[in-house]
Formats: C-alpha cells, structure tokens, sequence
C-alpha cells in the first residue's frame, strides 16, 4: 500500500506540475519523494534545499556493505573502515568520501568480497546529526 500511495504522489506531481508538501517522520517516503527538503526545528529553519546535498554536507562518508568469501583479521578490517555490522560474514562500514574507490578496489581485488553495495547513510542519521549541530548553535542542548 505503502508503494501505491508513493507511486499516486509521484505521478500526480509529474502529471499536473503540482506541488506536494509531504510532512513526514518516515525518511523511507521523503528520500523517496522528495528532491528537496526543508528542516525546521523548534520553529527554526535549519535547512532548505537539495537532499542529497544535505546528506553530503552533514555526512559524506559512505556505507560500503559487503559479503566476505575468506576470512579476514580485525586489523585489516579496520584499516579499510569503521564497523558499523557484522553479521557472520556479512559486514557494513563506514568509509570515508575519499577513501571509497581504493576501499572497493582492495574488497573486489584482494579481498574478494561478493554481494557489494555502497550507500548513503541513512536519512535518520543525517538529520540526528543536523539537529544536534543545530542545538549547539544556541538550543536547550536538549538530545535529538
């Protein structure tokens, strides 16, 4: 249902050029709908404008998950990134803008990793982060 009232969005925006103000705590439906996004906190806006550059500028670093098909030491594992997961041999980290391209090239070469997906952190995460810089800049210091 969730899918259908999306795609019923989306198309009705495209079809009639209409502007939807979509208010949400879900972050599945903003990312989904949304290209731009406005924050308000405590009456206050915090931000106003492109999603994907709110997520670069709040959080630009990458979650690389991946499937190992050999063992490999915690040593190694740290120097390729922060542990964010690990399930068995299913392991998601961490990993720097810039240190992205050499990661992915040491797990697909070297390390021989399957199953790999480079993501964006989650939209909660970047807006957890948000509102905390936002609280430093003058808020009760009350937690997000």
């Amino acid at each position: 249902m969730q899918v259908a009232i999306r795609d019923f969005v989306r198309s009705y925006n495209q079809r009639h050029e209409a502007t939807v103000l979509l208010t949400s705590h879900y972050m599945d439906d903003v990312v989904a709908l949304c290209p731009r996004i406005i924050v308000i906190d405590r009456g206050k806006l915090i931000h106003d404008g492109d999603l994907r550059q709110l997520i670069k500028t709040m959080d630009p670093d990458k979650r690389v998950s991946f499937t190992l098909t050999q063992p490999i030491s915690e040593d190694e594992l740290a120097r390729l990134g922060t542990l964010l997961a690990r399930d068995g041999q299913r392991i998601t980290l961490r990993v720097g803008e810039r240190e992205v391209a050499g990661v992915i090239g040491r797990l697909l070469g070297e390390l021989k990793a399957a199953d790999l997906a480079i993501e964006d952190p989650p939209l909660e995460d970047v807006l957890r982060v948000m509102f905390g810089k936002s609280r430093d800049r003058g808020g009760d210091g009350e937690a997000a």
